[in-house]
């Protein structure tokens, strides 16, 4: 996931994504995630078991007028 948002960014000179998961080593990029700053946001299925993070994502959705979110996937779950 790291180097499809560093790609992903890099080619729209402005961060649009970001992820959450294990790997990440930034502690603001989930409060700015569900802050709704980015446009996509890559999620390991682990990290959307956890801590009530999918009601969070929820939240975030209901909040936004139209909605924040119009697809969510998970993908390369190991479980």
């Amino acid at each position: 996931m790291q180097d499809q948002v560093s790609k992903l960014n890099g080619r729209t000179g402005n961060p649009v994504a970001t992820y959450l998961g294990s790997g990440q080593v930034d502690p603001d990029a989930e409060r700015r995630a569900l802050d709704g700053e980015y446009r996509l946001v890559y999620v390991t299925p682990e990290k959307l078991c956890q801590g009530g993070f999918a009601e969070r994502l929820a939240n975030l959705h209901q909040s936004r007028p139209g909605g924040a979110i119009c697809l969510f996937a998970v993908d390369e779950s190991h479980w």
